[in-house]
């Protein structure tokens, strides 16, 4: 039996506290790394910087030019907010301008919806009901977390082969929580 199974007609997470707090971890560790790259914060910068304008920010995404898309540098970034057009580049601008936010806030209500049903686990050893409307949170938070463990490892590269690394690689353990996250997603889609 994995960590999720049901029990009548409950979805039940039984995490014992070690797997409580990784989770926990990793799906705050997410929540920073996307708060602290929101683009939606460059904006609420720029309406702070001068209030009695409050079109400021839009100004200075007219002034950016709208045929460079504007791609985060950190690589995890690119992988959870990839470029939609990749042959078109005024296409991929659009898009991002105006999809990101909402991509952004998407993620970080999944992860907080996560963050909320673990800290009923937290130190308990115990289980925990996941209400219908928080699975879609759970699956997509953990894609997620994920998708930004496996880009921190090279998991989409394809030259690199990570199931036999050193033991003393110090990838070598991220590739663990990557396949145990996976039996993790596993055992909730199985449950449902």
């Amino acid at each position: 039996m994995g960590p999720f199974h049901r029990s009548e007609d409950q979805l039940i997470a039984d995490f014992d506290d070690f797997e409580t707090t990784i989770l926990l971890t990793l799906v705050t560790d997410l929540t920073s790394l996307l708060e602290s790259n929101n683009p939606a914060n460059d904006d609420e910068v720029s309406l702070e910087q001068d209030p009695d304008d409050p079109f400021a920010f839009w100004a200075r995404d007219l002034e950016v030019d709208p045929d460079q898309p504007e791609e985060p540098e950190d690589p995890a970034l690119r992988r959870l907010f990839p470029t939609a057009y990749s042959h078109d580049a005024q296409a991929a601008s659009d898009f991002r301008r105006f999809t990101q936010h909402g991509l952004y806030e998407s993620k970080l209500t999944d992860l907080a919806v996560v963050r909320a049903d673990l800290a009923t686990i937290a130190g308990t050893e115990g289980t925990a009901v996941i209400a219908d409307d928080h699975v879609d949170g759970w699956l997509k938070s953990l894609t997620s977390v994920r998708l930004v463990l496996g880009s921190r490892v090279g998991a989409d590269d394809e030259d690199q082969d990570l199931s036999d690394l050193d033991p003393d690689d110090p990838r070598a353990r991220l590739v663990d929580l990557f396949n145990w996250l996976g039996y993790v997603q596993e055992s909730l889609v199985e449950a449902l």
